[in-house]
């Protein structure tokens, strides 16, 4: 059997992305310390206050107002991101919720957005109730408005408050040129590639071989017919390429297409190194079995390749013979893996193997 990657991660679908807005939606000309010190200074304060909006409103109420003409000022000079109206189109076409939310006021959030707000379904600023960030008290407002699961909802921005929010509320969090989030990105445009590789729909695999080798990995799911199910993957991990009369058929780095039979005695990977076909690789299995999303095998260690000419091979028939050589196997199972790997062969010669939904389903 080929030392299969191992791939495990508990993937939930995206539902719902919640953003920050100052320096990961739009861009300040203004900043923030800038901002920050003009208002000190009109209100006569030495005071370096690490949380503004929280120190004003200790102070005195009026100095609020104070605030949100400075925030206006900088939003007027603020602009979009650039790749904002991409992952905006992404959203929208793939449905995802999409939602801001800021310190900001209502005012200074409705200029800096633009006509930009009426593409989010919801724009939650400090003017509407909640506590502030970090709390985590609109996120779960915003969570039980949308009927989305907290797995199921990104929170994005570029600060501390950010993220320790999008954490309590048990989010994914996504750090924006910051590392305290479960990903760092650059700029909101790589989003998207974060969001498709999560949305991508898995397949959990469950490898066993004698006598207590397990190798799990979950896969792209291409097609799930019932007994039949299709994935995909990278072959990762592999100590030496495959070499087949004398030619490499298989490393890591090539692209595999598995399908499972349920119920049957074999399983198929149909390689490919990027659009090039490189051949079928066939393992020898005691069962195929299937649990809801998982799918368990145990590999009888013969197997099969068939060239992209048609000419087949079987290998590691001297893996079997040691099996049974050390007591790890029964002559009854010798016999049994034997007798499917013949069976499979003069299929082969018949042209009735590979099964014809392996021919049909490519990865060009």
């Amino acid at each position: 059997m080929l030392n299969h990657t191992k791939i495990c991660r508990d993937v939930k679908r995206v539902k719902f992305v919640i953003f920050d807005l100052d320096e990961t939606i739009v861009n300040n000309e203004i900043p923030f310390g800038e901002m920050r010190d003009r208002i000190l200074a009109k209100i006569k304060s030495e005071d370096k206050p690490k949380h503004l909006y929280e120190y004003l409103k200790e102070k005195n109420e009026k100095y609020l107002k104070i605030l949100e003409e400075e925030e206006v000022r900088r939003a007027k000079k603020a602009r979009i991101v650039k790749s904002l109206p991409k992952v905006l189109e992404y959203l929208k076409r793939e449905g995802i919720k999409r939602a801001v939310l800021t310190r900001n006021s209502k005012n200074a959030t409705s200029i800096a957005l633009g006509s930009y707000a009426d593409e989010f379904d919801a724009i939650i600023t400090r003017d509407d109730g909640f506590e502030p960030k970090p709390s985590d008290e609109a996120i779960r407002y915003l969570l039980d408005k949308f009927r989305v699961k907290n797995e199921e909802c990104i929170v994005v921005g570029d600060y501390d408050y950010d993220i320790i929010a999008g954490k309590r509320a048990g989010c994914v969090t996504v750090g924006v040129r910051m590392d305290k989030g479960d990903y760092r990105i650059e700029d909101i445009g790589e989003i998207v590639d974060i969001i498709s590789r999560l949305n991508a729909q898995k397949i959990h695999l469950i490898y066993r071989r004698i006598p207590n080798e397990v190798i799990e990995r979950d896969d792209v799911l291409i097609e799930d017919l019932g007994d039949t199910v299709i994935a995909k993957t990278k072959f990762r991990g592999m100590k030496r390429p495959l070499i087949v009369d004398g030619e490499e058929v298989i490393k890591n780095g090539y692209t595999m297409l598995y399908f499972a039979f349920i119920g049957k005695n074999y399983d198929i990977l149909k390689i490919y190194d990027g659009r090039e076909f490189k051949g079928i690789y066939v393992d020898v299995l005691k069962y195929t079995r299937r649990y809801g999303n998982t799918i368990e095998m145990l590999d009888l260690f013969l197997d099969i390749f068939i060239s992209p000419s048609g000419k087949w091979y079987i290998l590691d028939e001297d893996e079997l013979q040691k099996a049974l050589d050390e007591g790890l196997i029964d002559t009854d199972t010798y016999n049994f893996a034997y007798r499917e790997a013949r069976e499979i062969i003069e299929n082969i010669k018949l042209g009735k193997f590979p099964p014809e939904i392996v021919m049909r389903v490519s990865e060009v």
